[in-house]
């Protein structure tokens, strides 16, 4: 029987996020695994390449397959072992994590923040998923341009100081699908100080995502309210008071 047992995220257990996060985002649908270098250059650099590898099958109906023109998209590989070099442009492969993205730093960062929190989920002691998030900053985080962001906020009657920005939430592929998701999530909301916070922002594009809080915002209309500036993904706003 399957016992989801969480602990909450402390530099006492980060090596095992660190772990565990590497090991969601190479999975479905991000297959963040190996990376062509040419991720490395400045975009605008006509030479840059994002074409990332997995050793995984892509479904049929991927949205974000291969594209040589955009030099972008995922590409399966049954001989993933044997691949080192982009078949697109030539240039080396590199690990996603942490050649690309360093997590250890991306999660020692975010630890940091103000009203930080987090949890580890285990599956009977293994390494399944995570969560976490903070108050919303002021200053610009290495993934959030959080000052482009707060004037839409304002202007949707969302004041940064009540804001808690939901950050994160991965389940490892093979425990996808189960519940896990949501329970992580119904967590670590449970945790928040309900007397600061009145309104959750996120963003994502992530369907299981929005799944998960039409189950825990019941009664609340759960569509994208724009899009971020930077990286075109939509966020959401919903109130914990309703």
């Amino acid at each position: 029987m399957e016992q989801i047992t969480f602990e909450d995220l402390s530099a006492t257990n980060r090596a095992d996020l660190a772990k565990v996060y590497k090991n969601v985002f190479q999975g479905s649908p991000w297959y963040e695994d190996r990376v062509c270098s040419g991720i490395l250059l400045p975009e605008g650099n006509v030479e840059r390449c994002t074409v990332q590898y997995t050793p995984k099958k892509i479904p049929q109906a991927y949205e974000g397959k291969l594209n040589e023109t955009t030099r972008s998209g995922v590409v399966g590989e049954s001989d993933f072992s044997q691949t080192t070099n982009c078949r697109v442009c030539q240039k080396p492969l590199i690990e996603f994590y942490p050649e690309f993205v360093n997590q250890t730093q991306l999660i020692a960062e975010a630890m940091q923040e103000e009203g930080f929190s987090g949890l580890l989920a285990r599956c009977n002691e293994e390494l399944v998923g995570f969560g976490w998030g903070y108050a919303m900053p002021q200053t610009p985080t290495p993934s959030v341009d959080f000052p482009r962001v707060i004037p839409t906020l304002r202007a949707l009657g969302v004041e940064r100081e009540k804001a808690f920005y939901w950050s994160e939430v991965g389940v490892v592929e093979a425990y996808q699908r189960r519940g896990i998701g949501r329970k992580i999530t119904q967590s670590l909301l449970q945790e928040r100080d309900q007397k600061k916070y009145g309104w959750l922002t996120l963003r994502t594009k992530n369907e299981a995502v929005t799944k998960i809080l039409k189950d825990l915002f019941p009664g609340q209309e759960i569509k994208p309210r724009f899009n971020d500036p930077v990286r075109g993904t939509p966020w959401y706003v919903l109130s914990f008071s309703r």
